[in-house]
């Protein structure tokens, strides 16, 4: 059983739509189910597309598919990336937002962000699977493309035209040149040998002063960028 559901935006009354149609689904018998988002250019509240997210991931049973299309904002990103992993498509000129605010500075931490910032993050980094990714995203700003998005984790695919009869380039007279200085390559140590990838070198991290404020100088001389820049 599949439920297709147009969201044209992202408000109380998307919300109730979508749980009546996620309960339907939890009572039918049917051993295969779907509940469908077509998503196109989106806008809403922030805090009702994460109630959303939580409703469409609260049954494993019923499958969440995700297809966007348009320029989304924050509560449009968000509600992308809820759908199953495997099952988020987007079409090549989408846009996406996860921070539409100011930018943040280039040392700020995930308990820097204000709010619902942090909400955010904490959502799209279970969604994605990548705090790391996200958190950089964050501090830029700004809008980012749907190549980006699958980089991000919060698309799998990229709609476009497919051709399976396609000619595969060939590789014939191309040689591919052997690095000098190859991970096999072993060195000599009296009469024992090591392997490179056997040898690692570990560097300490230098200490970083830690402050509150958006640029500021620690008495070491380095700047220090935390929050958001204003």
């Amino acid at each position: 059983m599949i439920t297709k559901i147009t969201v044209s935006k992202i408000d109380q009354s998307t919300l109730e739509e979508i749980k009546k149609a996620h309960a339907a689904l939890k009572s039918s018998d049917d051993e295969s189910k779907e509940i469908h988002l077509n998503i196109n250019s989106v806008r809403g509240e922030k805090e009702i597309s994460l109630q959303i997210a939580e409703v469409l991931l609260s049954d494993t049973s019923i499958i969440p598919v995700t297809n966007v299309t348009g320029n989304l904002d924050v509560a449009g990103t968000i509600l992308t990336a809820s759908g199953m992993v495997g099952k988020r498509t987007a079409d090549p000129k989408s846009n996406f937002v996860i921070n539409d605010g100011e930018a943040y500075g280039k040392d700020t931490k995930p308990e820097d962000l204000d709010g619902v910032d942090y909400a955010i993050y904490d959502a799209l980094s279970s969604l994605t699977g990548k705090k790391f990714t996200i958190l950089e995203k964050m501090k830029e700003g700004g809008v980012f493309s749907a190549v980006v998005a699958k980089k991000c984790g919060i698309v799998d695919e990229i709609s476009g035209f497919k051709n399976a009869f396609r000619p595969k380039v060939s590789l014939k007279g191309r040689t591919r040149k052997k690095s000098a200085a190859s991970t096999s390559e072993t060195v000599a140590t009296g009469n024992n040998t090591e392997n490179f990838e056997e040898v690692i070198e570990s560097q300490e991290a230098k200490p970083v002063t830690r402050t509150r404020r958006t640029s500021e100088k620690s008495e070491s001389g380095n700047v220090v960028q935390r929050g958001r820049i204003k």
